[in-house]
């Protein structure tokens, strides 16, 4: 991929999709008696998507909202995934095996059928149903209110299936007649008599900010500056990664309650946070064990390996086998870019395992004993990986012109 290859990002779906997922995530409409302090989500509670119509845009559309969508809920005394449920509706058959929708539930399956071959097995990202449904009927709305009428469920809709009429006048009747929607998002460029939706159109010329904060998500990863045209030499899963990281932000905030916004939007009602008053809400890791107990940092390590693990499946990348690993050159083998396979395609526990594997093997192989955990950055743990660009999001985005304040 170069740079002109990025404008594949601008291509009308990619831009829609990418666009309405950075400034318009669902954790914007996410109620406070939904999230704990620590940004994680309470376990009785439900995220239902309705995805009605399932065109090439909201095909697109789901497979951003599964990367973008990843939460996670208490379990114990640390953190298990919280699985949004999304219900497609369309009649064509043919959507229903995409890559996305049944694939990957194909590859969960084989994975489980060869779990012994692996260090864990990724948590389940989502889970999908499918119904064949004519969308005009009112057995269609019926279904709505019976999957949304959960008082402890948030339900949200994303209309795209036919003409701009069509998925306004669609829309207008989910409004008025489904009790518990919390938002529409409907595609219709033309008939906007709605209010209180998110229309598609709307993000289709939009310039978003996420080409710079995509190049300070990197030198965060880096941890040096770098530049768009160092991006561009990337392999393409791995621009994919920064650029999505980039999308996430605002999610990751909003969990947090906060938001960022740019100089001229900030409202007199608006309180601004301080980076001081951000970093306070984040604990330091000061041993490995600190990886695996219940914190606002820990929440936000384990929602980061799920969105990352969503990215690189929802492009087509499987988990690497442990025998696949090894040492060559005096270098680690855990990633085979060429045939889309990648050793951190795992659970959150099974990148422990996959850890001290590896140790055991550096030390057998090179006789290195560099430590697991070294607050340095030697070590051979990724979760570090899954927090510094957050904690240093607040510098760069004040850097960029944005203003971070307490979620409105």
């Amino acid at each position: 991929m170069n740079i002109k290859q990025l404008d594949l990002f601008k291509e009308e779906n990619n831009l829609i999709s990418n666009s309405l997922c950075f400034f318009d995530p669902i954790t914007s409409y996410l109620p406070d008696d939904f999230v704990n302090e620590d940004g994680s989500i309470k376990g009785d509670k439900k995220i239902n998507v309705f995805m009605v119509g399932f065109d090439d845009i909201n095909e697109e559309l789901y497979r951003k909202l599964l990367i973008n969508n990843q939460f996670v809920t208490p379990k114990g005394k640390s953190y298990k995934s919280l699985l949004v449920n999304y219900y497609i509706f369309d009649l064509e058959k043919r959507r229903s095996n995409s890559y996305l929708v049944n694939g990957i539930k194909e590859l969960y399956s084989n994975l489980r059928d060869n779990r012994k071959d692996y260090f864990g097995l990724p948590e389940k990202m989502n889970k999908t149903k499918f119904v064949f449904e004519y969308l005009e009927g009112n057995s269609f709305i019926d279904k709505l209110n019976k999957i949304s009428k959960d008082k402890d469920s948030i339900n949200f809709a994303f209309v795209s299936y036919g003409s701009d009429y069509c998925n306004a006048e669609l829309a207008d009747k989910i409004q008025r007649r489904v009790k518990n929607i919390k938002h529409i998002y409907v595609n219709a460029h033309l008939n906007r008599y709605l209010e209180g939706v998110t229309y598609y159109g709307d993000y289709l010329n939009k310039q978003v900010d996420l080409e710079n904060i995509l190049v300070s998500v990197n030198n965060a990863y880096q941890n040096r500056q770098t530049s768009i045209e160092d991006i561009s030499r990337l392999p393409e899963i791995k621009i994919y990664s920064n650029y999505f990281q980039a999308m996430n932000l605002k999610h990751k905030y909003h969990l947090l309650g906060y938001d960022f916004v740019s100089k001229e939007k900030v409202k007199e009602s608006d309180r601004v946070i301080g980076e001081e008053e951000f970093l306070s809400r984040f604990n330091d890791i000061n041993s490995y064990k600190d990886y695996f107990k219940a914190s606002t940092l820990v929440a936000m390590i384990y929602e980061e390996h799920l969105h990352w693990n969503a990215e690189y499946m929802c492009y087509g990348y499987v988990p690497m086998t442990i025998k696949e690993h090894r040492f060559e050159g005096g270098k680690i083998i855990e990633q085979d870019i060429e045939n889309h396979k990648h050793g951190c395609i795992a659970s959150y526990r099974g990148l422990d395992k996959r850890t001290r594997y590896l140790h055991e093997l550096r030390v057998k192989t090179l006789n290195d004993k560099t430590p697991i955990f070294s607050k340095d950055g030697s070590s051979l743990e990724v979760y570090k990986y899954d927090f510094q660009f957050l904690k240093k999001s607040y510098k760069f985005l004040t850097e960029l012109g944005f203003v971070v304040v307490e979620k409105r």
